[in-house]
């Protein structure tokens, strides 16, 4: 406590020792004040000098601080007037106190947060004390990851993040790890708010507090979407291909066979055997090369309106069939999509003309704007796609060497629809046909034209 001449009325050892004071700098005699010796080893002497000043003409004001000191440390102040009960001015009351230490911690933890608000993945906290063990904190990557702001999570089990499309192992596989308070790793396909899938490295460990308590579960989610897609398609090529290849290689060498032990008047039916499995194979090689473009290159997503799509989708189609009946309506709605979006249509359009026992062959194509995505439909009259094809198209297809469809197109469609950040349904229209609806990203304002 410092008197209003300025001596020092009364002081502690801790004080004396923090600032490095001998005692005659805080004898009563002295005429020396203690900030004398205070102030010069300060960063920023003014601040304090400053405050000294604003206290000799405002002696009853009570403020706090901080200071840091040239060796690095860190002091917290306080000081107030001392007044007596008739409200007689003494002096002042200086308390002064090291939080280096406390300070360093609140730099470190906020190194850390500033570590996992801007890390590359998704982090989270969940709460296992509350019930359904809901979310507490998320990082800004899993709000970009999924689309939901913080509001929508928070107070929130993550299981809302699954669908239709998630497996139900890998779920099974997260609660028996949560239940058993251990780490696990796994990968679903989770959705964003806005519907679209992708799918979700999730890693989820348990956290203890000191006293080895279970206090929280952290959870990492990471985007795998394009390397799961990679691996899969990579192994339709290797699988379907090898087998489709394989199969049609053994019809080919039958063909040459019997065209060597055949009759004369045999021959022609021969040959145009040998003649169309070569068209067909010719045709899986050209998507094979196409996929593999595809997957090499991943080109990005521009803008067409639906007709630039449609329109040359359905002249290569009815140049080639022209009994087909195809119907469309006009429709300037702009999507984003990769430059080879048209081929999807193409695809489909052949594979309900191909696949059909109705004549004329019938597909109507609509579109329509829901929850920022343009849906392009494509009913036909056709006798409706196997289970397999279907599982092709929505991406849910396990790859095995006798599941591969009737070849590649299913997985092209597929592939350029998932490169182009779009989704697929697949409706059966009551033994009237089939709906494929393709939902590709509404663009508002821009437009271009396919290559």
């Amino acid at each position: 406590m410092i008197s209003t001449a300025g001596e020092v009325l009364s002081y502690n050892d801790r004080f004396r020792n923090f600032w490095g004071l001998s005692d005659n700098a805080l004898e009563r005699e002295t005429n020396e004040s203690p900030f004398e010796y205070i102030l010069p080893q300060l960063t920023s002497p003014e601040l304090l000098a400053d405050r000294i000043d604003q206290f000799q003409t405002h002696p009853h004001e009570v403020d706090d601080g901080e200071l840091t000191l040239s060796d690095g440390r860190v002091v917290e102040w306080y000081s107030a007037p001392v007044v007596g009960d008739d409200d007689e001015y003494f002096g002042r009351l200086w308390v002064t106190r090291d939080i280096t230490e406390r300070k360093e911690r609140q730099r470190e933890l906020e190194r850390k947060n500033r570590a996992i608000e801007t890390a590359p993945i998704g982090i989270t906290l969940s709460d296992p004390a509350q019930p359904d063990n809901p979310v507490t904190y998320v990082n800004k990557r899993f709000t970009d990851l999924t689309g939901y702001a913080e509001t929508d999570v928070l107070g929130r089990n993550c299981r809302f993040l699954q669908g239709e499309q998630t497996a139900p192992e890998p779920v099974a596989e997260i609660r028996a790890a949560i239940d058993a308070e251990r780490p696990v790793t796994a990968e679903l396909q989770n959705y964003r708010k806005d519907g679209t899938q992708f799918w979700n490295r999730v890693t989820i460990a348990p956290v203890y507090d000191d006293n080895g308590e279970l206090s929280n579960y952290v959870g990492f989610q990471q985007d795998v979407t394009d390397r799961k897609e990679a691996t899969r398609q990579l192994r339709v090529l290797h699988r379907v291909l090898r087998h489709n290849l394989s199969n049609r290689l053994t019809v080919i060498r039958g063909y040459v066979d019997s065209l060597a032990e055949s009759l004369a008047d045999d021959i022609p039916d021969a040959v145009e055997g040998i003649q169309n499995e070569i068209d067909q194979l010719e045709a899986v090689i050209k998507k094979h090369r196409k996929i593999v473009g595809l997957l090499d290159e991943a080109p990005e997503p521009r803008t067409y309106t639906v007709d630039e799509i449609v329109t040359p989708a359905v002249s290569t189609v009815t140049s080639d069939y022209p009994n087909a009946d195809i119907r469309t309506k006009p429709c300037e709605e702009q999507v984003e999509a990769i430059p080879v979006i048209d081929i999807a249509i193409e695809e489909l359009l052949l594979n309900a003309i191909v696949h059909t026992d109705t004549q004329p062959a019938r597909i109507q194509i609509t579109s329509e704007v829901h929850n920022g995505f343009v849906e392009i439909s494509l009913a036909d009259n056709g006798p409706g796609l196997p289970a397999e094809e279907i599982a092709i198209l929505l991406g849910t297809q396990d790859v095995e060497p006798l599941k591969h469809g009737k070849g590649l197109g299913l997985w092209l469609v597929y592939l350029i629809v998932f490169l182009s950040g779009g989704m697929i349904n697949v409706e059966d229209a009551e033994g009237q046909g089939t709906v494929i609806c393709i939902k590709l990203p509404r663009e508002e304002a821009s437009s271009s034209a396919l290559d």
